[in-house]
């Protein structure tokens, strides 16, 4: 299942980071999983599309990250409001 997250951190030394879901949760990604464009594109607060890696069983580890389309950036930023005026409300 495809997540949209944001790049938390990427240490360009060691070459991984944190990406964090809609959800809250937060997924290690290392250079190996990123596809051939995306190492550039790392840096935190990048909207990023990612897969929870399946050979993972002990951790949330992302898998096939790529760059998010403007259609995915634009959900993130709606679902971010909307939990934002919920937030307000409790």
């Amino acid at each position: 299942m495809k997540l949209i997250g944001t790049v938390l951190w990427w240490d360009v030394r060691d070459q991984n980071g944190i990406i964090k879901d809609l959800e809250g949760r937060k997924f290690y990604v290392d250079v190996s999983v990123l596809e051939s464009h995306m190492l550039s594109r790392m840096k935190s607060g990048a909207v990023v599309c990612f897969e929870q890696n399946p050979m993972v069983k002990d951790a949330l580890c992302a898998h096939r990250v790529s760059p998010a389309n403007a259609r995915e950036k634009t959900k993130l930023a709606k679902e971010f409001e909307n939990r934002r005026q919920l937030s307000f409300f409790e």
